[in-house]
């Protein structure tokens, strides 16, 4: 693979193009995005994702970086862009610019996909609206080595820029899965006997000491303390984490990382 900074300048259309891919209805009607980092893009390319092209910054902090990407994925070889400093700022939404990036066509595994793994430690994000929150969640998810992580519809969209950033690559790496309906996620865990914890800030106890037996979701809910009705109907049991010297709760992706740790550690029989 050429150094850096002998790629080809990209042109105007396709900056213009890729430009798009910001918003929600871009990466929607293109089904691809733009992803920014040398983590991320390089986790993306290990994984065999489909990637577009390879983007560096047209400076010598943009060419160092995407030098690491590939110095990282060497075997990798495909398209590749050096893009102006303005340009490539349009293109991605941080303020200190990583300086690499590429374009992949990537979704979310569907629904109907989540029939074919073994999904017995499951991470559900119900109405989790921080893009940080929930990217970290995937992260640690992964990390702890959950089956699958869920999100339900009023949750932030996956391939938010944030999240996928915050996510570290893991959304590679794990199912991360969105359904339209919790009701229909309900069905799927009464179907399959799955324990059901429902993490709350104002009731419930702690992990069970007598340890967790699989299969089971974890449902985390938003930065407003707030589910949806609908689970219910699965029964669940609430846990919660005892808070000292006044502090009202923890955020999402903290108390998740805590209680997908402690369900993990707690295993019965």
């Amino acid at each position: 693979m050429a150094d850096p900074t002998s790629w080809p300048i990209v042109s105007k259309a396709k900056a213009a193009q890729w430009r798009k891919l910001r918003t929600q209805k871009g990466r929607k009607q293109s089904g691809q995005l733009v992803i920014e980092g040398v983590r991320l893009v390089s986790e993306a390319i290990r994984s065999g994702c489909q990637v577009e092209a390879l983007l560096a910054m047209n400076s010598k902090h943009g060419h160092e970086a995407a030098g690491r990407v590939l110095a990282s994925v060497p075997s990798w070889t495909g398209i590749t862009y050096r893009v102006p400093e303005r340009e490539f700022g349009q293109m991605t939404d941080t303020t200190h610019s990583s300086g690499v990036a590429a374009v992949i066509t990537w979704s979310p595994p569907s629904w109907e996909s989540i029939g074919e793994i073994r999904a017995e430690r499951v991470l559900f994000c119900d109405r989790v609206a921080d893009p940080g929150n929930l990217g970290t969640l995937i992260r640690t998810a992964a990390g702890i080595g959950l089956d699958a992580i869920v999100t339900g519809p009023d949750s932030v969209e996956i391939t938010n820029p944030k999240t996928m950033r915050a996510s570290a690559g893991a959304v590679f790496r794990v199912p991360v899965i969105r359904v339209e309906k919790i009701s229909g996620y309900v069905r799927w865990v009464r179907e399959r006997s799955h324990a059901v914890y429902l993490a709350d800030v104002h009731r419930g106890e702690q992990v069970p000491a007598e340890g967790v037996r699989k299969p089971w979701t974890l449902v985390i809910g938003g930065e407003v303390g707030m589910i949806d009705p609908a689970w219910s109907e699965a029964k669940p049991r609430y846990v919660t984490l005892p808070m000292k010297h006044g502090v009202e709760s923890f955020n999402a992706a903290i108390a998740g990382a805590i209680l997908m740790d402690r369900l993990c550690r707690t295993l019965a029989g």
